[in-house]
């Protein structure tokens, strides 16, 4: 005769602990999922993040750049007064150790300056915070006069003249722009 409780028995004890090892398994596969997910979220965060950074230097060298720009043509500083426009390719730099490195952030002055050498070019801070430890703003910078140029349409070419200018500013990364200023034409 048939017995229902052996039957249930015997199928009990032919399956007993699959069910335990097929979530063994499970859990395994979602944790193995889990782990790939995060590994793959780290280094998107990395990627962003060292993008960010490139914008942030970008950012500075550029303000540096525009910065020193509109400073050229205008008495602000006396280094950037063109004292000869015939000596072509010269370059505007500060004159003074508190010009060339106003937040005094390194001990190599008025070094020998180089064109294709960043590290020995005058230091700026694009916000004049010379307060700041990280030095987030700061900036170092080239001012080169390349040749005169003739007065824009407007001012009188005895009294004025323009000149071509190139300037570069590195936060580490190097931005070159370059134009034209018009300025008091200098007595030679």
């Amino acid at each position: 005769m048939f017995n229902p409780s052996r039957q249930s028995e015997k199928y009990n004890s032919d399956e007993s602990g699959f069910v335990l090892v097929s979530a063994v398994v499970v859990l395994l596969v979602l944790t193995l999922l889990g782990m790939w997910a995060l590994g793959t979220s780290t280094s998107e965060l990395q990627v962003a993040g060292s993008s960010q950074q490139v914008e942030t230097q970008f950012n500075v060298a550029e303000g540096g750049a525009y910065s020193e720009a509109g400073k050229v043509g205008f008495n602000l500083q006396p280094f950037y007064q063109i004292s000869n426009p015939s000596q072509h390719d010269q370059l505007l730099i500060p004159n003074t150790d508190a010009a060339f490195d106003p937040g005094n952030d390194t001990a190599n002055l008025l070094a020998g300056i180089t064109r294709s050498d960043p590290a020995t070019w005058p230091w700026e801070n694009l916000l004049q915070d010379y307060t700041d430890d990280n030095n987030d703003s700061d900036y170092r910078y080239l001012t080169t006069y390349l040749y005169p140029d003739i007065a824009p349409m407007g001012y009188d070419p005895g009294m004025f003249s323009g000149y071509k200018f190139r300037i570069q500013g590195a936060a580490p990364l190097v931005v070159e722009l370059g134009g034209t200023k018009v300025g008091v034409k200098a007595s030679l």
